[in-house]
């Protein structure tokens, strides 16, 4: 259950679930205010974290509970704890970049963005994503690096045309 509801307030935090999807299942903030599924969330993760202390998608889980209940300081233990535990594995930076996006906390997600893809193989859309939070924060020369990097790991990747008119607006040329 916590695993599904990881899943779908992921995919809700990006924009792919309606909202009144979420609140129809009374999922985080959209459930009518009443905590008490928030609370069996964080126990459940919390009891598959006591039973596994090393397993980084426990944490990642209890993170995602906590950011459901809107516990951002608990939320960010957690994931920063499941990064630590299998700190290749961009999965779990995802997860801790959400909690910091959620929590209003930028520049630690950018940071941790940073700190993944600087690592022996990072995954081409960490290179992306960085890209794109850097462009979000104003920070034109590492959105541009950074989509650069992605385009020479992902060439044929289904957004490289987009990405490709994204560097060209960063450098001030049309696009046509």
């Amino acid at each position: 259950m916590v695993q599904i509801v990881a899943v779908i307030t992921t995919i809700a935090f990006i924009g792919l679930v309606p909202v009144v999807i979420l609140a129809s299942i009374g999922v985080g903030p959209f459930g009518g205010g009443d905590n008490s599924a928030e609370a069996e969330l964080i126990a459940e993760a919390q009891s598959r974290v006591d039973d596994n202390p090393q397993d980084p998608d426990a944490w990642s889980d209890l993170a995602s509970a906590y950011q459901l209940d809107e516990n951002y300081p608990e939320a960010i233990a957690a994931a920063e704890q499941a990064v630590k535990l299998a700190p290749n594995d961009y999965d779990q930076v995802q997860v801790l970049v959400g909690v910091y996006i959620a929590a209003g906390q930028n520049e630690p997600a950018l940071e941790s963005l940073q700190t993944y893809t600087g690592r022996k193989n990072p995954d081409p859309e960490a290179f992306l994503e960085l890209g794109s939070r850097a462009e979000q924060l104003g920070r034109t020369d590492l959105a541009r690096l950074s989509y650069q990097r992605f385009l020479q790991l992902a060439p044929d990747d289904p957004s490289a045309p987009a990405v490709k008119e994204r560097l060209q607006t960063l450098s001030g040329q049309s696009t046509g």
